[in-house]
């Protein structure tokens, strides 16, 4: 009885074992997918389609740079966005191109930021009366240890 009692223990044992050694592997699989996302500047509106295609995902660029992936418009397009349409406090846009402009079918692009002073936080904000009447007013913040 004993050994018997002792297996199924043992048993029980292995299988928890191995449920943690898969959520562990799983885990740090997925975490490790995205490992350059800092976040997301989002668009906030009434409409809530709006949101979905209005956005910058906000990722890791090297020492010194951060990289916004510029989301605008959806594959129809939105009115053309350019760097008028972000305040940047702490870096400045060192390339870029236009991103929306209505039926050019140029939904996203790459911005690339250089930070001015690393041992400060960047801010990017909304910027402009359209942009803000659609999008508000929402700021994002990149800690410095995202752009050392």
């Amino acid at each position: 009885m004993r050994t018997k009692s002792r297996q199924k223990k043992l048993y029980t044992m292995k299988k928890i074992m191995l449920v943690l050694a898969l959520t562990t592997l799983f885990t740090n699989f997925v975490s490790a997918q995205d490992s350059n996302y800092i976040g997301k500047l989002e668009c906030k509106n009434t409409k809530p389609e709006i949101g979905k295609v209005h956005f910058i995902d906000i990722k890791k660029g090297g020492k010194g740079l951060i990289n916004l992936e510029v989301n605008w418009g959806g594959e129809k397009g939105g009115s053309t966005f350019a760097p008028a349409n972000l305040k940047i406090t702490n870096g400045t846009i060192q390339s870029w191109k236009p991103v929306g402009q209505i039926g050019a079918k140029n939904p996203k692009q790459t911005w690339v930021i250089k930070v001015i002073d690393l041992s400060k936080p960047v801010l990017i904000t909304w910027q402009t009366k359209g942009t803000t009447d659609m999008c508000g007013t929402q700021t994002a913040q990149i800690g410095t240890r995202d752009f050392q």
